[in-house]
């Protein structure tokens, strides 16, 4: 793809694929021409790169790389507790340092905290 074509599927308007004005009927991707249909794919996939959106609890799995947006780490899950009486958001056991051998840490789950490990590549303005 070149850097036109980036460009233009970045600028591409999302919410020009999902309704049709002139017949009122929702438009589906499989409708779509093929240049037109790329051009959303990409933006759909540069959007996940460039907004990666934080994991809910129900995303997250045992042996999973994450990025912790609170301590600006990526940690490994080693277990994942799903919402309990206790700890009514769910849990986690995780590894903060690349070193498996160390300890577990106990982390009780908290909205926008965990993101894909993509995230890792933003520097904080």
């Amino acid at each position: 793809m070149t850097k036109e074509e980036v460009v233009s599927a970045l600028e591409f308007d999302n919410a020009m694929i999902t309704f049709d004005p002139m017949t009122g009927e929702d438009i589906t991707v499989e409708s779509l021409n093929k240049e037109t249909r790329m051009k959303y794919e990409a933006n759909l996939y540069c959007l996940n790169l460039l907004k990666p959106k934080p994991y809910k609890i129900e995303d997250l799995k045992d042996g999973m790389w994450v990025w912790d947006d609170e301590y600006k780490q990526c940690i490994k899950i080693k277990l994942v507790f799903m919402p309990r009486k206790e700890y009514q958001k769910g849990s986690l056991k995780i590894y903060h340092n690349l070193n498996e051998d160390n300890d577990l840490d106990f982390v009780e789950f908290e909205e926008n905290r965990f993101y894909p490990l993509v995230k890792a590549m933003y520097r904080e303005e």
